[in-house]
């Protein structure tokens, strides 16, 4: 990775990482996957503002079907998915064609595709998950870790989570499951049922959620080590600025 770029365009704000040569087009497929969404909004309002399961269209856009889907998937509304889904597309526009390390960070939502290890650490305001870096080692294709939080950012959480973080192949369904467990936890009482829950979802890897200084994990989550034995300029952080 040659460059790391911030691109701002609406409510995306995103930090890229790739080579200066994929850079252009990175940042026109995100501009796509926004118009192919805001189409949507536009031609039924209801998408953009509800907080229900939403069902697909087999009319529409493969990308709002699949929004749909992880709708369903998670019991919330579609444009809890939006940030994965603005991921996803950008994604798979360059996966077949373009440089195998490029990682996308999307107010807090991150999606990649790499040959290498991926290091991410989470900026919760809590010093202990804060010095948590998972080690996340190379996949075949995207991968993503997706947040949300009840108390940082500017994302809608139902609930009162000091950051939820779900790990999934598909940046669409992450997005939305991590909204999903955000609003399901009130108290620390909630955390072990809320994450057995969305990591039993089919398509997530497993999750981590933080409330009250209290932590509960669940699932298949990358390895956690030190962040003495990383380098900082290796460290991609989740900034929960959703």
């Amino acid at each position: 990775m040659n460059v790391k770029i911030h691109f701002e365009v609406g409510e995306t704000v995103a930090t890229i990482l790739a080579d200066d040569s994929d850079i252009n087009i990175i940042e026109s497929a995100i501009l796509n996957a926004r118009s192919i969404i805001e189409n949507k909004i536009r031609s039924d309002p209801l998408f953009g503002r509800t907080f229900d399961p939403y069902p697909e269209n087999i009319e529409d856009h493969t990308l709002i079907r699949s929004m749909c889907k992880a709708s369903m998937c998670a019991c919330v509304g579609p444009m809890a998915s939006v940030a994965g889904a603005v991921l996803s597309h950008t994604l798979e526009t360059v996966i077949d064609t373009h440089t195998d390390n490029i990682i996308i960070d999307n107010g807090g939502d991150i999606a990649f595709i790499s040959t290498k290890a991926v290091y991410i650490t989470m900026n919760s305001n809590n010093p202990y998950i804060d010095d948590i870096v998972f080690e996340i080692l190379p996949h075949s294709g995207i991968y993503s870790v997706c947040s949300s939080s009840g108390r940082i950012g500017h994302s809608i959480s139902l609930g009162n989570s000091d950051i939820c973080t779900v790990f999934s192949p598909d940046p669409i369904l992450a997005d939305a499951c991590a909204t999903a467990l955000g609003n399901l936890i009130q108290s620390q009482d909630d955390l072990a049922f809320a994450t057995e829950l969305i990591s039993s979802i089919d398509g997530i890897d497993g999750c981590l959620a933080t409330c009250d200084g209290h932590v509960s994990i669940c699932g298949c989550i990358p390895r956690i080590v030190s962040r003495k034995n990383c380098d900082n300029d290796e460290i991609t952080r989740i900034s929960v600025t959703l």
